[in-house]
């Protein structure tokens, strides 16, 4: 009978080696089979046959290239999770420090500041982890109405994307133009897989911006941060996440993103009311 297990932190360093496929994979034992499968060639060599030998010897590299695989699979899996599960945890946390601030008092806006910048953080870590990509990088953007009409702005950008070039160069995208339209157009649904900026201006749902002759990024994924305004559905804002390398974005790489973008999409509506309250003049009395 399997006693209950009480788990607070989970180590993937030290996850991946328990159970049977763990226990095959450490170091231990993977240099006693290969001391094995050595002896055995030997053996074969001077008691069977040499084609035997070369049988035995040969599965050395297929079992060593599966070990590989395997393990590194596990690790990947395990340390992505981990991101996934620090995003979920270190969001509710932001959030309810923000909360527990004065509604007017500006250092909300500060807050949230730093909220957008933290969030671009960990999902570029948690896509960095996923991919093994260390050049997967995030930006958020977010809608706003400004005397040029609604428009969705950048609010951060990962380290991976923080140059001055970028950021004097920067541009809203506005509601009826590039991705905003596109998203739109699919009613605030689904991820749009980036292989090349150039074939999606030619495609039209990407707006050509002085940033585009930047380097630092070449192919990208992009997902709405729906939310609701009483029982309206509206696309609060935008969450890319890039890279410099190309085709490493592949449909299944779309549900953890949609997952991020849902959970943005939870607490963003309180956090744009509170900035809003802060922001507004205070009557005296």
């Amino acid at each position: 009978m399997r006693h209950p297990q009480y788990i607070d932190v989970v180590d993937p360093d030290e996850e991946w080696k328990k159970g049977i496929i763990g226990t095959l994979l450490k170091w231990k034992q993977v240099s006693a089979a290969i001391g094995l499968d050595i002896t055995g060639g030997v053996v074969a060599y001077l008691y069977v046959h040499w084609t035997a030998a070369v049988l035995i010897l040969g599965v050395l590299p297929f079992v060593a290239t599966v070990a590989y695989i395997t393990r590194r699979n596990v690790l990947v899996r395990l340390r992505s999770d981990k991101r996934l599960h620090l995003i979920c945890h270190e969001t509710r946390d932001d959030v309810a420090k923000i909360a527990a601030t004065d509604a007017r008092s500006m250092q909300i806006v500060t807050q949230i500041e730093q909220f957008h910048q933290r969030t671009v953080d960990r999902v570029s870590l948690f896509f960095r982890e996923l991919l093994e990509d260390p050049t997967a990088n995030c930006v958020i953007r977010l809608a706003s109405i400004s005397e040029c009409g609604n428009e969705y702005v950048t609010k951060a950008r990962s380290d991976g994307l923080e140059n001055a070039t970028r950021t004097l160069n920067t541009e809203p995208l506005p509601f009826d133009k590039g991705l905003a339209a596109a998203l739109r157009s699919k009613d605030f649904v689904g991820v749009y897989i980036i292989h090349e900026i150039v074939a999606a201006i030619e495609a039209g749902i990407w707006m050509r911006t002085k940033n585009d002759d930047l380097k630092d990024l070449t192919t990208l994924m992009v997902a709405p941060i729906n939310g609701y305004e009483s029982t309206q559905k509206v696309m609060l804002g935008i969450l890319y996440v890039c890279s410099k390398k190309k085709d490493v974005f592949s449909p299944g790489h779309a549900l953890p993103l949609k997952a991020v973008v849902d959970l943005l999409g939870t607490v963003y509506p309180s956090l744009i009311s509170r900035a809003a309250k802060a922001r507004k003049p205070k009557v005296s009395q």
